[in-house]
């Protein structure tokens, strides 16, 4: 039976460049970015959408994942 060591870098916080880890070895499955601070992903456990300056009932009960793709999907089709 092999061993198999795991090795983990702490960072300092606030180091630019530097991302923290909001999924917390969940997996990535499907990521949509329209403009800073306006986002959506999915995970194998969750589904995560944020947009700044909109009220969370409103997103969480309004916005759905398919909206974020499908206004995505709109602006490249409309520029090509």
């Amino acid at each position: 039976i092999r061993k198999i060591t795991i090795v983990i870098v702490i960072v300092e916080k606030n180091q630019p460049g530097c991302f923290k880890d909001e999924l917390k070895s969940e997996i990535l499955l499907e990521f949509i970015t329209l403009r800073p601070k306006l986002y959506a992903y999915k995970t194998n456990k969750d589904e995560v959408k944020k947009a700044k300056g909109v009220k969370k009932y409103v997103i969480n009960n309004h916005i759905k994942f398919d909206k974020y793709l499908n206004k995505l999907n709109a602006y490249i089709y409309n520029i090509i």
